[in-house]
């Protein structure tokens, strides 16, 4: 096979799961669905179709750009799984949710990052781009990111709000948002 199609298998197993996710399968839903809930399934559906068709029509002419795209589908399918996993028997809800924190989880990839899933997602994005060299892609890349951004906010806020505040501001210490803090604040303990 083609870097071409382990990339196409790669993009249908990220954003399949990804999917599966964020209709039901993995994440709590409320009764209620945010206009900006609705934004991220809109804009990744068409997000999701200009990454599959470039995937599809684009010519692999450097393997070693196609085969790192891949890893980095690996990658963010790996993180997902570990994060879906961690959270397996005490779901979060989806995003842009306004229901109070219930726990806060700091197992699994949360030891390291406050929002794994996101960050799975930004890089199933990426992958797209190195996959094929179409640097148009970043659009998807920016576009999701800002929304991811913005959800991630909304959600350090309700903790903010929350009985969970201070155990939250602790963590926020000690992990980043999206990636891991190198330079934990003075006066952290791990």
């Amino acid at each position: 096979m083609t870097w071409g199609v382990w990339n196409l298998l790669a993009f249908v197993a990220c954003f399949g799961a990804f999917t599966w996710a964020m209709q039901g399968g993995l994440f709590r839903t409320t009764d209620q669905t945010s206009p900006d809930l609705t934004l991220i399934r809109v804009l990744g559906a068409l997000s999701m179709a200009a990454q599959f068709l470039t995937l599809l029509l684009a010519r692999q002419a450097n393997d070693l750009r196609a085969a790192a795209g891949f890893v980095l589908y690996a990658g963010a399918l790996a993180l997902f799984a570990w994060a879906a996993r961690t959270i397996w028997h005490q779901r979060l809800t989806l995003a842009f949710a306004d229901d109070e924190p219930a726990h806060l989880e700091t197992r699994g990839p949360y030891q390291w990052i406050r929002h794994p899933f996101y960050t799975a997602y930004v890089l199933g994005w990426l992958a797209g781009v190195l996959a094929t060299g179409h640097l148009a892609l970043l659009t998807t890349v920016l576009v999701m990111s800002a929304l991811y951004v913005r959800a991630a906010r909304q959600e350090e806020l309700k903790f903010a709000r929350s009985a969970l505040s201070g155990a939250y501001t602790s963590y926020r210490q000690r992990t980043g948002m999206f990636i891991p803090n190198l330079w934990p604040r003075t006066g952290d303990t791990r």
